[in-house]
């Protein structure tokens, strides 16, 4: 049998199909910020909303042991930093072993939604919280292998 015909027997992604995948996550400068390499594949299943929309369509498609890179844009992925996504705290609203710049920590934005909020200043009587999401801003790249797929 030739390759091409083999290729059409082989189960391709589609919206539904349940899929086990190994992703490495890294920013546009090379830093590797999450990977399930060392964890065993992630399972989920495609069009229920956990992969953000442009990971979804690229994986349309592919099939098991297939590898994918996708470089996203902020627009693509979790949109560009909002200069007004900050929040002033007392300081004392705080726990001591969260009173450190660069410390991420839940916090509940304005209509009562948890968020993750970074620490980027802290003062004698508040802290600054940075609401973005940590990869707001950020052109990200996913380097995605399809482990199995059932549909």
């Amino acid at each position: 049998m030739n390759k091409d015909k083999l290729g059409d027997l082989m189960t391709k992604i589609q919206t539904g199909s349940e899929i086990e995948l190994f992703f490495q996550l890294s920013f546009d400068d090379g830093t590797v910020v999450d990977s399930n390499r060392d964890n065993g594949p992630a399972s989920c299943k495609v069009g229920q909303g956990l992969l953000l929309p442009a990971i979804e369509e690229a994986l349309i498609g592919l099939s098991e042991n297939e590898k994918k890179q996708l470089i996203l844009k902020p627009d693509e992925a979790y949109g560009p930093a909002d200069p007004n996504a900050f929040m002033v705290v007392p300081l004392e609203q705080l726990p001591e072993e969260a009173r450190k710049i660069g410390k991420t920590l839940k916090a509940e934005d304005e209509s009562g939604e948890q968020r993750s909020a970074i620490v980027v200043e802290i003062n004698e009587k508040t802290i600054k919280l940075d609401m973005n999401h940590p990869y707001a801003g950020r052109t990200l790249i996913f380097d995605l292998e399809v482990v199995s797929v059932s549909n």
